[in-house]
């Protein structure tokens, strides 16, 4: 059952801020890696739950609020999710901005590079990358987190939402589901209205 203190930071979070649309994992303690998300829409109506809760998997080392690079943890707090990937030339939802995930699409966590924590064609001038077009197909659907926009040396990189692994493993620090739920929610994201994904620590 939802407590009170995800209600009371839901209805705070989206009366104090232009985010309409508001992804929520809210996590007893900062040890546990499966989870559930919680998903709301501010209308004409007021806070309205989108979709019954989406059991998520996130690091495989919990969660953190002071995030450093490699350490297989999810970073607390509030990012805006700003586009979508996937392996399909095709944009499946026209409200989003989309990346199409070729074979030379990296996304660098060489936090030496000036390319730190940068979704790039192919290059030179980092040692270290994920390819988003991963032979296991967890990169098949997947939406960007806007964590460390300012690309800081060493505090994380490449946080997305994305398919979770076959056998339930914990990620490297990102947010998974099952391939039906991220279908759900990228076909639902709309740019307009900020869609925000927050991890939450209750007290």
């Amino acid at each position: 059952m939802k407590n009170l203190t995800l209600i009371l930071f839901c209805t705070l979070y989206l009366q104090a801020s232009d985010v309409k649309q508001l992804l929520i994992i809210p996590l007893e303690t900062l040890e546990q890696t499966h989870a559930k998300l919680y998903t709301y829409e501010v209308t004409d109506k007021g806070k309205e739950e989108v979709f019954q809760p989406i059991d998520v998997i996130i690091g495989r080392n919990g969660s953190s609020a002071e995030k450093v690079e490699g350490d297989g943890k999810s970073p607390l707090g509030s990012f805006s999710l700003t586009s979508l990937f996937g392996y399909e030339a095709q944009n499946p939802n026209s409200k989003m901005p989309y990346i199409h995930a070729t074979k030379n699409l990296h996304c660098v966590d060489d936090s030496n590079s000036s390319f730190y924590n940068q979704i790039i064609e192919k290059s030179t001038g980092y040692e270290s990358y994920e390819v988003m077009r991963r032979e296991d197909a967890l990169y098949k659907w997947g939406i960007v987190v806007d964590y460390n926009h300012e690309a800081q040396k060493a505090k994380g990189s490449c946080i997305f939402v994305h398919i979770m692994h076959p056998q339930q493993k914990p990620t490297a620090g990102c947010t998974a589901m099952r391939e039906e739920d991220i279908l759900k929610i990228i076909s639902w994201l709309d740019e307009k209205k900020k869609p925000t994904l927050t991890l939450l620590l209750q007290e």
